[in-house]
């Protein structure tokens, strides 16, 4: 069965992890001590939600509310509440301002002079969709293929809904991680302030820069951060994604009869067919056919609709090369590539950052291609 025609079954069938069982979140007690915020940052709160932190934003225009999602962005609440903790945010600005849209800051400071980098905790679940919206009131930090002086720091708020930045295209810059909840007088004031063009941003060439500056004078919490909680959730989506990869690992062992392979890389393939001819090498060009998507099945790469690629089998992604070099010609295999044999980084409105992907490769040739004009 070719690459064509199996593809309908495949990938139809195999990547349908919405329904797959997952580990119950674990318990955790509302007042599990934490050492991550400071008593001076805490106001006790006997019915505050463990997963649903707020912290206040005290501003030049006045003070507002941000409850904190740890529910659905874990690791991106924990990566803000140590910025908090470090105090970072004092005397930094809102320095884009674009009254219909959005306001941003956290990264410059009054006279727009870049803050020094803050190393955070990596968060793993960087540009993956959580379910978490675009939408007026949302609040969401810079993230992913952002440059490296901006991610994990910089945040802005939604003043409208702004759903498109949750389109594929987007994916991975953006990870909405809380919403407003009260001080909703200092974001209309923040939204309506005065703004011009300033030299020091965006080559003076926009007009979003407040004429007077809007100072972050602190970032606190104001009730309990639980950092236990928290961990928890982080563990527990983990969890639920090594649980949907042994799933999904399962399903193509049981479509193709037989069993998954794993290599020290961490590469895990499962022949559909063997190939009877030649093995390449990694100076060799190859033919083939191949079909990229995510683990939630959302296409990123396919040859599926167009003709069959050349390609050098030394310049392929690395989880696809080790791959491609263990197959024979007339081979056709599936590869759970993780992300450090793929793409850690990501790429802009196609794969996400940190993201295991899946590749079904269908090896058709070794060799050049011919050219068969006179």
């Amino acid at each position: 069965m070719g690459l064509r025609s199996l593809s309908m079954v495949l990938f139809g069938s195999v990547i349908c992890l919405s329904g797959c069982q997952t580990p119950g979140r674990p318990a955790v007690p509302a007042d599990a001590s934490s050492s991550v915020a400071a008593p001076s940052d805490v106001v006790e709160s006997s019915d505050a939600d463990p997963l649903f932190p707020r912290v206040v934003v005290s501003t030049s225009r006045g003070d507002f509310t941000i409850e904190l999602n740890g529910e659905e962005a874990p690791e991106t609440v924990l990566n803000f509440s140590q910025i908090v903790r470090s105090g970072y945010y004092a005397g930094t600005i809102f320095h884009r301002v674009v009254s219909d849209v959005l306001f941003q800051g956290g990264g410059f400071t009054e006279d727009l002079a870049r803050k020094p980098f803050l190393e955070t905790q990596p968060a793993s679940e960087r540009g993956v969709s959580n379910g978490l919206p675009n939408e007026r009131f949302s609040v969401a930090l810079l993230r992913g293929n952002a440059p490296r002086e901006m991610r994990d720091t910089e945040f802005y708020i939604n003043v409208a809904d702004n759903l498109g930045l949750d389109e594929p295209k987007h994916r991975g810059r953006f990870a909405v991680f809380g919403r407003i909840v009260d001080g909703f007088f200092a974001v209309e004031k923040i939204r309506t302030v005065a703004v011009a063009e300033h030299e020091a941003y965006a080559a003076g060439l926009s007009a979003v820069v407040p004429v007077k500056p809007i100072t972050i004078q602190s970032v606190r919490f104001v009730t309990p951060f639980n950092a236990v909680a928290i961990q928890a959730q982080i563990a527990y989506m983990q969890a639920r994604a090594a649980n949907r990869l042994a799933d999904l690992t399962t399903e193509l062992e049981e479509k193709a009869g037989r069993k998954s392979v794993e290599t020290e890389s961490g590469l895990i393939y499962v022949d559909f067919r063997i190939g009877q001819g030649a093995q390449p090498f990694t100076s060799d060009t190859i033919e083939f056919a191949y079909h990229g998507t995510l683990l939630d099945g959302t296409v990123f790469e396919t040859t599926r609709w167009k003709v069959p690629v050349f390609r050098q089998v030394g310049i392929l992604v690395t989880g696809l090369q080790e791959g491609v070099l263990g197959m024979r010609e007339g081979g056709l295999r599936t590869m759970i590539v993780p992300p450090h044999l793929g793409f850690p980084e990501g790429i802009p409105g196609r794969i996400p950052v940190d993201a295991t992907i899946v590749y079904e490769v269908e090896l058709l040739a070794i060799g050049e291609p011919v050219d068969d004009e006179p």
